[in-house]
């Protein structure tokens, strides 16, 4: 099963979040039928989110998303995750045809041109006052450098982070994976030096899940022992049910209803799980008399 754990290394400084999202990524490809490179952005912003999990508590109910809006073809991107691992999103544009680059002498889908220019918000919701909303400019489109300077920049906490998403030809996708390394308090100019290092030596991360590399070599390669400090199992689930839709119904113009009540009702789809709710006339008039009371 998808999951992320939180590692402490025994001897060094650092935090490490290392998550694994293949299958969960693959879900939310079945579900939004997203074009290849479509699909290389959502997963990525879906890993993004799922190591923003260092934000909050895990295994409870706090939540934290994650708003990509941009200039690139497609569109928006926005994913949500709870402390419990469960996570939903949505494309604008689930179709944005492939385009590719030459990275270190090998063709990879071009990522940032997908996206292009714009804003990485987050959005984090502890159930106690209003959501905090944090918004800084993308940096590179590439979603893991810009995760990584959100996190330096807006929260002073200097990472490193690698992410990626490996989609088939057939459209399938076969690895999709993350790892971020935090700095903590009293790390020496050698010991980040030496973990920048191990870490630029890194596999890439979409390969990561597709060759079944196991957490465990994957984190010898950046020290040499180390303690798992937390687990959270991550699975694509959307809270959504007739009452929130019913909600979104009550806050729009009175006018609005009115004329879904002459119409016989209307059908919603929640745009994350594309599950479909169907209003009827008179679930729409107690709405309206809801709303005068």
């Amino acid at each position: 099963m998808d999951r992320l754990e939180i590692i402490l290394p025994k001897e060094e400084p650092f935090r490490i979040y290392l998550v694994e999202m293949k299958e969960t990524i693959e879900k939310a490809r079945s579900i939004h039928g997203t074009t290849p490179l479509s699909t290389a952005v959502l997963g990525r912003v879906m890993i993004a989110n799922a190591l923003l999990l260092s934000m909050i508590k895990v295994n409870t109910n706090q939540r934290i998303g994650l708003d990509i809006e941009c200039s690139g073809p497609v569109k928006r991107v926005f994913s949500e995750i709870s402390g419990f691992g469960h996570i939903r999103a949505h494309i604008l544009n689930p179709k944005v045809e492939m385009a590719v680059k030459t990275d270190d002498g090998k063709r990879k889908m071009d990522v940032a041109y997908a996206v292009g220019t714009g804003n990485f918000r987050v959005i984090k919701d502890i159930g106690v006052g209003e959501p905090y909303i944090s918004n800084m400019p993308l940096v590179s489109g590439e979603i893991g450098k810009d995760l990584a300077y959100y996190l330096a920049t807006s929260e002073q906490i200097p990472s490193a982070v690698s992410l990626g998403v490996m989609v088939e030809p057939d459209g399938r996708v076969s690895g999709g994976a993350g790892i971020l390394v935090q700095t903590l308090p009293g790390a020496s100019e050698e010991q980040v030096e030496r973990m920048e290092k191990r870490f630029l030596e890194l596999p890439p991360m979409s390969s990561f899940s597709k060759e079944a590399m196991p957490f465990d070599d994957i984190l010898k390669k950046l020290v040499d022992s180390y303690e798992v400090v937390g687990k959270v199992f991550i699975e694509y689930r959307c809270s959504c049910n007739k009452d929130t839709v019913k909600g979104f119904i009550l806050a729009m113009p009175k006018e609005d209803v009115e004329e879904m009540v002459r119409e016989g009702g209307v059908e919603v789809e929640c745009k994350y799980c594309r599950k479909k709710y169907f209003i009827n006339r008179e679930e729409l008039s107690e709405i309206l008399r809801t709303r005068k009371e």
